[in-house]
């Protein structure tokens, strides 16, 4: 199985003629009301997900401790992923199919409090909260076969275009300090690639230049180094390389599929989360920075665990 956005993306991507042919930044406690919490009275005490990875099982979002144990379903729906956790913990974003297409929701990290962001009548995916937790980035479908990168206010107010290309552009990613956006795109006719942008959308900047898949990435808590997957092993990688492309490094270097790197809080031992589905499913794995100590933290062979990320 393909995670859920690369099928969505690479069913419309073939359809398009183009694709024919990130050491880490420990988060202080946020208080009791942040920006993030979208305008939602939450328990702090009760809703806390620091220090907790959200994934997605049987298609619902869940959250779970970062040993794998006490997993939580927050969801009931069954048509849910690409979870996304605000900068306090205390809210998450994720994808949702129950209106008869993608759009973005958020809920309280104790289940409670959730709503919809965005009311679209074409797909809205990839939500990702930015540093201060006041603005969320996403993905919209603005015509058939053309994906770009917008942004709305926590409360799903406010959302306008950040770029315009004839391509995909999707799955952003902030840097800690709130300067620039990191994202996949097809813009320039081949494979997705990463590239990088200030956050009003300007001075792009390609960093990934490869014939197979490079996406999905994940800025280390400093902004030293951002993680990605990649397809040029000829199998989907984790890699981590500097902010301006330079020295790739693959960390996984697996026969199985590996995807949706997602970085810990904790600057002193860094450690990486992703999906893999080296044991025949998809289940949660955690790794050290460098790529060694690889351990497994769902074991759920009825179902794909998928699209972890890592409390903040």
């Amino acid at each position: 199985m393909i995670r859920p956005t690369v099928v969505r993306l690479r069913r419309t991507l073939a359809t398009t003629p183009a694709i024919l042919a990130a050491l880490l930044l420990g988060c202080q406690d946020s208080p009791p009301l942040s920006p993030d919490d979208g305008g939602a009275t939450v328990d702090a005490a009760a809703a806390r997900v620091k220090g907790k990875i959200a994934f997605a099982s049987a298609s619902d979002i869940h959250v779970m401790n970062t040993d794998g144990t006490g997993a939580t379903r927050l969801t009931t729906s069954a048509q849910e992923d690409n979870p996304d956790l605000s900068p306090s913990g205390r809210r998450i974003t994720f994808v949702s199919r129950r209106d008869g297409n993608s759009e973005i929701y958020a809920i309280n990290a104790d289940g409670t409090g959730e709503v919809r962001l965005t009311i679209n009548s074409t797909l809205d995916d990839t939500p990702a909260w930015s540093a201060s937790g006041k603005q969320i980035a996403f993905a919209r479908e603005v015509a058939s076969g053309n994906y770009e990168i917008w942004v709305m206010n926590a409360d799903g107010s406010g959302a306008r275009q950040l770029t315009t290309s004839p391509g995909f552009d999707y799955e952003p990613a902030w840097s800690p300090d709130g300067k620039r956006i990191a994202f996949t795109s097809t813009r320039d006719g081949g494979a997705p690639e990463i590239y990088v942008m200030n956050t009003d959308g300007t001075n792009p900047v390609r960093l990934t230049n490869n014939v197979y898949w490079d996406q999905e990435p994940a800025w280390s808590p400093d902004g030293s180094l951002i993680a990605f997957e990649t397809e040029r092993d000829l199998q989907p990688e984790i890699y981590v390389m500097r902010p301006d492309g330079t020295n790739p490094i693959n960390l996984t270097n697996h026969s199985s599929a590996d995807y949706t790197p997602t970085w810990s809080p904790d600057r002193r031992q860094p450690r990486i989360a992703f999906m893999s589905d080296r044991d025949s499913d998809f289940e949660i794995y955690v790794m050290n920075a460098d790529g060694s100590g690889v351990s497994q933290l769902t074991v759920n062979s009825s179902v794909d665990d998928s699209w972890p990320d890592w409390g903040k």
